[in-house]
């Protein structure tokens, strides 16, 4: 007897990594698929995607402009602190994620280069 969670005999539990076989819409849940995904996506973040959608970049633009953000507050706040630890330490926070915000936001509006032709030159 077949099911939608998987194949199940007549006593015995339910054989769940039978499911997810083929264009299963819930193949992510195999390990092995959640890597190659994951790999996907880290790629996409630390070095772009000429060919990503809109919808791609705008969600990392989102995502860098946040970096940015925190950036901007680590910077408000070494100016307004008068202890040098804190502001020592905001400066190393504020530098990471000025570099983590800057990094991404350059690859969300990284594009494919055209390629065009050139004439042949005679010197």
């Amino acid at each position: 007897m077949t099911t939608r969670h998987g194949t199940k005999s007549n006593d015995g539990p339910v054989d769940i990594l039978n499911v997810y076989q083929g264009d299963d819409p819930l193949r992510r849940t195999i390990e092995d698929d959640q890597i190659e995904g994951n790999y996907r996506v880290d790629k996409f973040l630390w070095k772009g995607d000429p060919k990503a959608t809109p919808v791609q970049r705008a969600g990392l633009a989102l995502f860098s402009v946040l970096w940015l953000a925190l950036s901007v507050m680590a910077a408000t706040g070494v100016f307004y602190s008068h202890d040098w630890g804190i502001r020592s330490m905001l400066s190393v926070v504020g530098a990471f994620a000025a570099f983590l915000g800057a990094r991404t936001f350059l690859n969300a509006i990284r594009r494919e280069r055209s390629r065009v032709a050139e004439p042949n030159r005679k010197s």
